[in-house]
């Protein structure tokens, strides 16, 4: 209060000129505050709404790799035990299951997937 005072003697005017003036400018500053905070907000959601995008993307590409290896099981499992899959004779099936060798196929091609959609 004493230095809006003196303010006031100094420049000739009304002490409640210089407090209206105080007034303004913490509302100036309390208005920009609020625009930078907005600018500030506006950014992150682009930011988030991109992320949520690629993940989106993500998800479908996922759940397409997903039903593609569900697919090749079926396919697998209505094959008949005879399947061959190297030279000593290991069947795609054993009691009924997928043998090891159906599982390094299956991861083979899982990674071709991948690298073609890199």
């Amino acid at each position: 209060m004493d230095r809006k005072f003196h303010l006031a003697q100094e420049l000739g005017i009304p002490s409640r000129q210089v407090a209206i003036w105080y007034q303004n400018k913490r509302a100036r500053w309390k208005s920009q505050s609020l625009e930078m905070g907005y600018a500030t907000l506006q950014q992150r959601l682009e930011s988030v709404l991109i992320d949520n995008e690629r993940l989106e993307k993500e998800v479908q590409r996922l759940n397409q790799e997903l039903e593609n290896v569900r697919q090749m099981l079926v396919a697998s499992t209505s094959t008949s035990n005879s399947y061959a899959c190297d030279e000593e004779g290991n069947s795609g099936l054993i009691n009924g299951e997928p043998s090891s060798c159906f599982h390094r196929e299956l991861y083979a091609c899982l990674i071709g997937n991948n690298e073609r959609q890199l």
